[in-house]
């Protein structure tokens, strides 16, 4: 009860006085047990740990299984506007991979979303493997002293002007140079 959190009070305020209960569910000594077990509280604090979004879809599969029926459309949406405002923002979700939205194409939209960024992954990868290459050769000839930081930056300029580096690669060996 709230009141006996509070402690005493004079007893002027007393009818003031906050007087309900609640229940508390301590994520963190929760024991998330077996994916099976119908529990919409554990099913929303595996959604909140879980940043992979192929386990989203797998939980929420789940938990719109077990709300199917009369009378279970409202909490159904409910969970459909919880994720779209809080996991699919914290996770760099498309509004479209929603896995509570009734779409029959949900699974290809999230494979096909999945390709992109894991493509978009291993471009970023490379680019940064060149920039790192670039810097290391760079840093290199100038422990040697066979060139100055000054004429580094010349390079990696002259680099980017002839197409061998990218403005983003150029911008990360410079900052990353000095």
């Amino acid at each position: 009860m709230i009141h006996a959190a509070l402690g005493p009070v004079p007893r002027l305020l007393q009818p003031f006085q906050p007087d309900s209960t609640f229940l508390l569910l301590d994520e963190v000594r929760m024991q998330l047990r077996h994916d099976q077990e119908r529990n919409l509280a554990a099913a929303v604090f595996r959604l909140e740990r879980s940043g992979d979004p192929a386990q989203h879809l797998v939980i929420a599969r789940a938990v719109a299984s077990w709300l199917l029926g009369e009378g279970k459309g409202r909490i159904l949406a409910a969970f459909q506007r919880w994720y779209a405002r809080t996991l699919t923002l914290r996770h760099s979700l498309p509004d479209t991979l929603n896995p509570f939205a009734e779409d029959p194409m949900l699974t290809t939209r999230f494979e096909e979303w999945k390709a992109g960024v894991e493509a978009r992954g291993k471009a970023e990868g490379m680019a940064e493997g060149k920039a790192e290459a670039t810097l290391a050769i760079l840093r290199r000839r100038i422990a040697r002293g066979t060139l100055t930081i000054d004429a580094a930056r010349a390079e990696v300029d002259e680099l980017r002007r002839d197409g061998d580096l990218n403005a983003a690669e150029a911008l990360l060996i410079l900052a990353r140079l000095g």
